[in-house]
């Protein structure tokens, strides 16, 4: 169980876990209680009779014990527990036998919870204050089962039955997932590490280890949950913390998860996509190039229509405000005079870098500001220009190969007169405006990241809690 103690002392204010220094926890002589003691010139001893006793299965049963326990609690005078519970978790965990001190560990942070959300939290800054760290050790101690293999923990009998027990950790998980992706709002987390922040949201639905390396295995639905609720929960985190961060591996995770392979439809034309300005510059005419490139931006997009009508969190990796930025900034090209088609030299790659540095610098500055790792900022940066990159391909390709012989005939003919090579770099200098239009139209998406899902929070009703 050291692996648990040691997370759950991680990230604790020294006020909080400095509290539990000096303590010592055993089981009681008689009856199956829990002493905290203190040594030195005097023993300080705080005794918790019932804390390992049965509760019976029912939820009144269980909750009446829980109560009788934060009574005894709220009495004692020797030591505030409430407010240094977090502490006293890792102290319960390593002090008592394996699978009992987890037991008394979970009970007692049920307990800590209703005496702490019953006071006037307006007022006592100090419960208010701690009240996310208690969250996050319930959080970690209900779904230890599930991360530390090797101990016999007594999930059906510690909060009465399975089903209860399924229960409280589903609203454990639901109201630290909260806290977290609020931790502006608490002086505990606001002090957080941005990379310590990423390991907790990826412990959310992840199995991650003590040192914060990914286990890659995600924490398993409970046998009773409903799929649906599981994968709900998911695919929320995913629109609310991980895209916003730019965390598109752990996206990109969760989608696999709750699909398995099927997202592989819409990522082997788009790879074909990102590859065809390559093959352009050796193999075929232009035209050939831009209508095998619309082709595979076609399947692409219509293998994302098809997974997101099936479920619609599957579309929420492929960051598809990128694209639609892109068609804008298609139109702004197109109102332009069509002599920048024929020009040949260099011209064009200068501008393309100069575009796609400029798109790099805002996701640098955008990433930034919403508390990615700075160690990771460059690599989740360019992850999403990347994305973008090959988007704004796929989305240049089909306006140039089959919107423009339509509506703007001149250009297209002057497009069909370059070769595989001309026609590749022009399509790399459309790709790049694409690319600069999407990210720096983001403004028009309400405010929201260029990451966040293709949709307007006011036309839904749903704000963020």
């Amino acid at each position: 169980m050291t692996g648990l103690a040691e997370v759950l002392r991680a990230g604790l204010p020294a006020r909080v876990a400095g509290a539990a220094d000096g303590w010592h926890a055993s089981p009681t002589e008689s009856g199956p209680g829990v002493c905290l003691s203190r040594g030195g010139g005097s023993v300080v001893c705080m005794v918790l009779p019932g804390l390992r006793g049965e509760w019976g299965q029912a939820a009144a049963s269980v909750r009446a014990g829980l109560e009788s326990l934060a009574e005894q609690v709220r009495d004692h005078q020797v030591l505030d527990l409430a407010r240094s519970y977090p502490a006293f978790a890792a102290l319960l965990v390593d002090a008592l036998p394996p699978g009992q001190g987890w037991l008394a560990a979970v009970r007692l942070a049920e307990a800590c919870l209703l005496i702490i959300e019953d006071a006037p939290t307006g007022k006592d800054v100090s419960a208010s204050r701690v009240l996310p760290l208690v969250r996050r050790a319930r959080f970690l101690l209900l779904t230890a089962p599930d991360r530390y293999a090797g101990v016999n923990y007594p999930s059906k009998s510690v909060l009465g039955s399975y089903r209860l027990f399924e229960a409280y950790r589903e609203r454990a998980r639901g109201e630290w997932a909260h806290d977290l992706i609020n931790s502006d709002d608490h002086p505990y987390l606001r002090h957080w590490s941005a990379e310590q922040l990423d390991e907790e949201l990826r412990r959310l639905i992840r199995v991650v280890d003590a040192s914060g390396r990914d286990a890659f295995r995600a924490l398993p639905a409970p046998p009773a949950t409903d799929p649906t609720d599981w994968d709900g929960f998911g695919a929320w985190l995913v629109q609310e913390a991980f895209l916003p961060r730019f965390m598109l591996g752990a996206a990109w995770d969760e989608a696999r998860r709750q699909a398995g392979y099927w997202p592989l439809l819409a990522v082997i034309p788009f790879l074909l996509m990102a590859l065809a300005p390559v093959a352009g510059t050796r193999w075929g005419t232009g035209s050939e190039l831009l209508r095998g490139t619309g082709c595979a931006a076609g399947a692409t997009y219509l293998a994302i229509i098809c997974l997101t009508i099936w479920r619609q969190p599957l579309a929420f990796p492929w960051c598809l405000r990128l694209p639609a930025g892109a068609a804008l900034g298609m139109v702004a090209l197109l109102s332009l005079d069509d002599l920048w088609a024929p020009q040949h030299g260099r011209w064009w790659l200068a501008t393309s870098v100069a575009l796609i540095g400029a798109a790099v610098g805002y996701l640098l500055l955008e990433a930034s500001a919403h508390g990615v790792p700075r160690r990771r900022l460059l690599q989740r940066a360019v992850a999403v220009a990347v994305l973008g990159y090959v988007h704004a391909i796929g989305v240049a390709a089909l306006v140039l190969a089959f919107v423009v012989p339509a509506v703007k005939p001149s250009l297209a003919d002057k497009l069909a007169a370059l070769t595989g090579t001309g026609t590749a770099a022009k399509l790399c200098l459309c790709a790049a405006v694409g690319l600069a239009a999407a990210v720096f139209l983001q403004v028009l998406w309400d405010d929201r990241p260029v990451t966040y899902p293709l949709s307007h929070l006011p036309w839904t009703g749903r704000v963020r809690t």
